[in-house]
């Protein structure tokens, strides 16, 4: 269509001066196209209201799903946002909202919610949610980014979710980081929580973090429990099994067994355990 013009299209409705109205065509590659403007030279164009007073749209589909309450009814992939986004070839109920050079290339329910450079890689049921920048999930389902940047979630299964910048999920399962920038879990399960910086979990399960910053647990038994609470800095768990450090920093437990510190370490490094055995440490 061309704005101004009275000669677009193949037919017209027009309002009671003929002076406007709404245009439709054919297109010479084959679409065709609808198009709310004026036929006196003058450019300005309207608005298009589809069923104002009652009733729902549907797209790609011959019923438009009012029980769900929803006005608009897309059977399939949905895109709304900026330019070079990109949906896989396979793409079921896939939805991409804002942002540029998201892509979705073979996952299944998922949804780019802002942000930029965000990619789902997966066939699974997956979800993808938030903003920031440089966000990506790959092969792995119900899983969730929000907020942030740079995050990752590699063959991870359940849920990433939470802020910051630069967290890591990798082969990992019902693991969660909240808040803090450049955290890890690495080849572990169940939970990362906490707020922070530069937190690490490597091949652990059933692990927590919870606020301070440069903690660490690190085991080579993934059949262990083990448990990291408090706040405070430079705190670690090598090894340990179902230990705990709550509190102060500069703490250390390399124990495979029940072992507990509690309070506040007055030097790094002040309170210590190794390889010991319902051990608690307090003060």
């Amino acid at each position: 269509p061309t704005l101004g013009s009275g000669t677009v299209g193949a037919q017209a409705v027009l309002y009671s001066n003929g002076a406007f109205g709404m245009y439709t065509g054919v297109s010479s590659n084959g679409d065709t196209w609808m198009q709310s403007q004026r036929n006196d030279t003058n450019t300005s164009a309207y608005n298009i209201h589809l069923n104002p007073v009652g009733g729902n749209v549907g797209i790609g589909t011959g019923t438009a799903n009012g029980a769900t309450g929803a006005k608009l009814h897309v059977s399939g992939s949905f895109l709304a946002g900026n330019s070079n986004n990109s949906l896989g070839t396979t793409s079921i109920f896939h939805s991409i909202l804002g942002g540029t050079l998201n892509t979705i290339p073979l996952g299944n329910y998922s949804i780019i919610g802002g942000g930029d450079n965000n990619d789902i890689n997966s066939l699974y049921g997956c979800n993808f949610i938030g903003s920031g920048t440089n966000n990506s999930i790959s092969g792995s389902g119900n899983t969730a980014i929000g907020g942030g940047n740079s995050n990752q979630s590699k063959m991870a299964c359940k849920s990433f979710i939470g802020g910051g910048s630069s967290n890591i999920l990798c082969n990992t399962s019902d693991s969660t980081i909240g808040g803090g920038c450049s955290n890890l879990i690495d080849n572990s399960s169940k939970s990362f929580i906490g707020s922070g910086y530069l937190n690490k979990i490597c091949d652990t399960v059933c692990s927590t973090i919870v606020g301070g910053y440069n903690n660490l647990i690190n085991s080579c038994n993934c059949a262990c429990k083990h448990n990291f609470i408090g706040g405070g800095c430079n705190n670690q768990i090598i090894k340990g099994c179902m230990s705990g450090i709550l509190g102060g920093n500069g703490n250390v437990i390399n124990s495979k067994n029940n072992t507990f510190i509690i309070g506040c370490g007055i030097t790094a490094g002040a309170n210590t355990t190794t390889y010991t055995r319902n051990l608690c440490v307090v003060g």
